[in-house]
């Protein structure tokens, strides 16, 4: 099965959109605490897509 990045991508897109708004709604919710969390993990996962963007060769799947 090779590697394939555009799948990851839209993957990671999807996740880092859910994590947002999920952040948004408890900012308005007065949780900042929380949203600082969830906000700190879509940063994290925007990180993750930028790398995988800027990539130019995939990397090999893993043996493990």
């Amino acid at each position: 099965m090779p590697f394939d990045d555009e799948k990851k991508i839209k993957r990671l897109k999807e996740k880092e959109a859910k994590l947002v708004s999920r952040g948004n709604k408890a900012v308005d919710e007065g949780r900042e605490k929380k949203a600082d969390r969830i906000l700190g993990r879509a940063a994290r996962v925007e990180n993750r897509i930028i790398n995988l963007q800027e990539r130019d060769v995939p990397l090999p799947p893993s043996n493990f």
